[in-house]
């Protein structure tokens, strides 16, 4: 009976969310079933990442989790044509609302003067492209804001007088709360100094990595593209890149032992932690 009501929902296909809410159950038991029946289409839209993790021995991990790719990455179905269709709206509108943060990112920086001495970069889902509109709880308070956040990453000269330095960190701390006001966007930054960028390149904590990691993936903002430019050849130039580029692939390989064991084991697989969704930006604070 389940059955047949749920192809009957598929006429249409579906992102993973909606089937979560027509089952009325969990989102890893509806990922479950539907990832255990052949005559149901999926196809993800999911760019995948390098995601760091110390509770792993390997430290690296693929998002989105499987759990987000499901939820909103996963167009489902029963007609082959339907699903593709719908994937490659799906496709269009995580490209639009990567856009759409992104430039909201850059606004941020349009009142500001010492372009030559700053460099503002963004990174996570926005930088990837691959931004979602889910409405969450911004964190630390209960007010639900538009998905990904804005997670940038501010690099100022060492020559630049603190005071200054001071007064760039209020006023984006104004933005900060005026973005969540009016866009409901949460919006979180770090201000470091070039110094402190070039430290993080020595790569030999794990809170070193983040910062490398979130300085390969980024997108410019706003200032100095000289300094971003030198960043980027650094983090090639000392196999920082390379190095990444290993771990994806290692995590590529672990996720796809999840997934089959997650199918074959439900919740009781050893896996289970690498279904849920974790944070990262948090790390460089």
């Amino acid at each position: 009976m389940l059955q047949r009501r749920l192809y009957e929902f598929l006429l249409e296909p579906r992102v993973g969310k909606d089937v979560v809410k027509f089952l009325k159950t969990d989102t890893f038991d509806a990922w479950r079933l539907i990832h255990k029946d052949n005559n149901i289409i999926k196809r993800s839209v999911a760019e995948h990442y390098l995601r760091l993790d110390k509770k792993l021995e390997s430290q690296a991990r693929l998002s989105p989790s499987i759990e987000r790719e499901f939820i909103t990455y996963t167009v489902i179905g029963l007609s082959l044509e339907k699903v593709e269709n719908k994937a490659k709206l799906l496709r269009e509108r995580i490209k639009e609302i990567s856009n759409r943060k992104l430039n909201l990112a850059k606004e941020i920086f349009n009142d500001y003067k010492f372009k030559d001495d700053f460099l503002a970069i963004i990174g996570g889902d926005v930088a990837i492209g691959m931004a979602h509109d889910e409405p969450r709880l911004c964190k630390g308070i209960s007010k639900l804001v538009n998905g990904s956040d804005l997670d940038i990453i501010v690099i100022v000269s060492d020559d630049v007088d603190e005071e200054i330095v001071k007064d760039f960190e209020k006023n984006l701390l104004k933005k900060k709360y005026l973005y969540l006001k009016i866009y409901r966007e949460e919006l979180d930054f770090k201000i470091k100094k070039y110094s402190d960028v070039l430290n993080d390149l020595e790569f030999d904590t794990f809170e070193k990595k983040v910062s490398c990691k979130i300085l390969y993936e980024s997108k410019f903002l706003d200032g100095n593209i000289d300094m971003f430019l030198e960043i980027k050849k650094e983090l090639e130039d000392r196999g920082i890149v390379k190095t990444f580029n290993k771990m994806k692939l290692e995590a590529f390989k672990e996720r796809m032992k999840a997934i089959d064991d997650l199918l074959e084991k439900g919740k009781e697989s050893p896996y289970y932690y690498l279904f849920e969704s974790i944070e990262e930006f948090h790390d460089l604070f």
